[in-house]
């Protein structure tokens, strides 16, 4: 059979570890029956060029020579071969050098076989010597991997022993676990000196106090089949290995071993997050039915964590593994660290203090090995979910009594409970959304005090209002004007830059002519709020005026707060009340100035200790409320008001 061996390489897409090939080599050693390997590394400056792996197993025999010719073969499958490892180790490698030799067998002796395996390799580039005719007592396999392919030059690692050996544990863990409990003989040398062998190993798990929890998943296995059989129940073992010891490294590893490697880590949601300060842990999944379900790059399952729905040829899914798996987690957590469930809830009330909407979804996580963030976004996934529900039941119930011209109370009431209920999550949702802008806007204003110019009247009249724009040409509700007052949100008109002119022809429905001093002038911002249009009119208007403003510029927007009231008043009919208001810089000669020549007085909402200041007087001239107040108000305001909103939203989710 020919093989495009370029294609099969592009088949493998995941990214492979620059010592995988070491890896797999290891592994395929010890299933070849070997019991001692030398494990030798070409350095050049420090980095590590190639590596190889010479054993004592029963080296390349016919059958091996077929397997290797064959790729997914079937060979030494009941080990967990997966029949393409040497495909696999083509990524990282150009050549892959073997030389093997079998021993005598009865009256058949030995054979040497010279493999060069690369990219163009084809079965007749074998070289046999005297297949067959050599004679030897001894059987041993020497690969070499060299010649670091082009797409792995900037991947090579330097040479650090005590990594490399630190690596090659952790992942062939699996494989390791397997010797030390079936007490299996075998000797790693590396570069010619001892590493590891069946005592050590044994010394090793004991130092590092490796523990084992099981579970088990049953499986009907009858459910597959289309005709009616009987029922076929079969069980499956997962075994987690761990240990967590007191050290000063802080590491981690989490992760599912098969086939007697590492394949890949725990997904979120499942793994910890991390163990208590100065603890550092382990925790390998190990399982028979996980051996046979892993993908050619070793790093993968073909099974998709995602994937729900189980078949025959893979019966039981990963959410049904990792379910098993987060409450052995949780067990052994709460065994090793008794404040875990105190710091869990502590994470709890983190969330619903920043999101009160998702207290009733925060409140059903129960895993202790989930992150803060991954609670949240569970939290925010279940809360989607349940809104878009609640859509669908008031839909079918609709539907039903449309159909059925029947009133069934008692549904009724369970729904309108949910809706309610999820309705008021819905507000708390919008409530917190507007703590975050707030939240965000106080420390802009903070950053920027230093140097106001930064933070200028452009940026602050946009925030309210796009600059330009009118409720025609902008969404109705674009805005963020409920920064300023939550009663002002709810108009029927608005322009922001607009000249009296277009105010009136827009708010009239007419071209009636406007006074002449008063067509062109320009408020920043001019709403009509809360009544029809053929009722009276009630009217915000708003000048904005860049921080660090001079006296001069503040005294003009004073006087432009007294004058726009008188156009609104002289070309609009049924205006009742007129609030104006100038967002500005407030220092203590704009304060004398406003309290002495203009006989302003203090807003009860000031607050002078932290020069946070409002101040107000009516003109019953132009029959206006005139307002002038700090920008660093209107967000204290609006975060006063949002906060206690909140709260009374908490305190009702925890009553419920």
């Amino acid at each position: 059979m020919k093989v495009n061996i370029e294609r099969a390489i592009k088949s493998i897409s995941e990214t492979i570890d620059f010592y995988q090939p070491l890896y797999e080599g290891i592994v395929n050693s010890f299933q070849a029956g070997a019991d001692n390997l030398n494990i030798q590394f070409e350095i050049q400056e420090d980095f590590v060029t190639g590596y190889s792996i010479e054993d004592n197993g029963e080296g390349f025999t016919n059958d091996n020579i077929d397997s290797f010719l064959t790729l997914w073969s079937d060979h030494k499958i009941e080990q967990g071969a997966l029949g393409s490892g040497r495909i696999l180790c083509l990524k990282v490698f150009d050549n892959i050098l073997i030389d093997s030799q079998t021993k005598n067998h009865r009256n058949k002796k030995g054979q040497k076989v010279s493999i060069d395996f690369h990219r163009a390799f084809s079965a007749n580039t074998i070289d046999d010597i005297a297949p067959e005719e050599n004679d030897s007592q001894k059987s041993y396999t020497k690969t070499k991997f060299k010649n670091i392919n082009e797409e792995y030059q900037d991947k090579q690692q330097r040479y650090i022993l005590e990594d490399i050996k630190n690596n090659i544990f952790l992942r062939l863990l699996p494989m390791f676990i397997h010797f030390n409990k079936k007490q299996r003989n075998f000797t790693i040398k590396i570069n010619g000196e001892l590493w590891l062998n069946n005592e050590n190993l044994e010394e090793q798990f004991e130092e590092q106090k490796f523990k084992t929890k099981s579970f088990y998943i049953k499986k009907d296995l009858s459910i597959f089949e289309k005709k009616d059989v009987e029922k076929d129940e079969q069980t499956f073992e997962f075994m987690l290995h761990y240990r967590i010891v007191k050290d000063d490294k802080k590491t981690l590893e989490q992760f599912y071993g098969a086939a007697d490697r590492y394949i890949t880590s725990f997904p979120k949601g499942i793994r910890l997050e991390k163990l208590d300060d100065k603890y550092s842990g382990i925790f390998c999944l190990t399982s028979t039915y996980l051996d046979t379900r892993i993908k050619d790059s070793r790093n993968a399952f073909i099974i998709s964590f995602n994937q729900s729905n189980a078949t025959k040829e893979n019966p039981i899914t990963f959410p049904e593994i990792n379910k098993e798996l987060s409450k052995i987690l949780n067990e052994i957590l709460k065994e090793n660290f008794p404040k875990v469930e105190d710091d869990f809830k502590e994470k709890q009330e983190k969330i619903v203090d920043r999101f009160p909407h998702l207290y009733r979804y925060i409140k059903k996580i129960n895993n202790l090995t989930m992150s803060e963030s991954d609670m949240q976004k569970a939290a925010e996934n279940d809360f989607l979910k349940e809104t878009k529900n609640i859509r669908s039941e008031l839909e079918r119930f609709t539907s039903a009594v449309k159909k059925n011209k029947r009133f069934d109370e008692k549904a009724y009431q369970e729904i309108t409970r949910h809706f309610t209920q999820v309705g008021r999550e819905q507000l708390a949702d919008y409530i917190g959304y507007r703590q975050t802008i707030i939240d965000m806007l106080l420390e802009v204003y903070k950053e920027t005090s230093s140097d106001k110019n930064r933070f200028n009247e452009k940026d602050i009249h946009d925030l309210f209002f796009p600059q330009g724009e009118t409720s025609d040409t902008s969404f109705l509700y674009a805005n963020n004007i409920w920064i300023f007052d939550d009663k002002f949100m709810s108009y029927n008109y608005a322009a922001s830059d607009k000249t009296v002119a277009k105010i009136v022809e827009d708010v009239q429905k007419t071209s009636s002519d406007v006074l002449k001093h008063h067509k062109g002038k320009e408020p920043d911002l001019v709403i009509f709020y809360s009544n029809p249009d053929d009722e009276y009119k009630d009217v915000l208007l708003i000048e904005f005026k860049r921080l660090n403003s001079n006296i001069d510029d503040k005294e003009k927007a004073i006087a432009q707060l007294n004058r726009y009231p008188k156009y609104i008043r002289d070309n609009i009919t049924n205006v009742r009340s007129i609030f104006t208001y100038t967002i500005i810089d407030i220092d203590a000669e704009f304060i004398e100035s406003l309290k002495d020549i203009h006989g302003f007085s203090e807003n009860a909402f000031g607050d002078r200790d932290n020069k946070i200041n409002a101040y107000y007087k009516y003109n019953p001239n132009v029959k206006a409320h005139i307002n002038v107040i700090s920008f660093i108000q209107v967000l204290s305001d609006a975060d006063k008001r949002n906060k206690v909103f909140l709260d009374i939203l908490k305190q009702n989710f925890k009553k419920c």
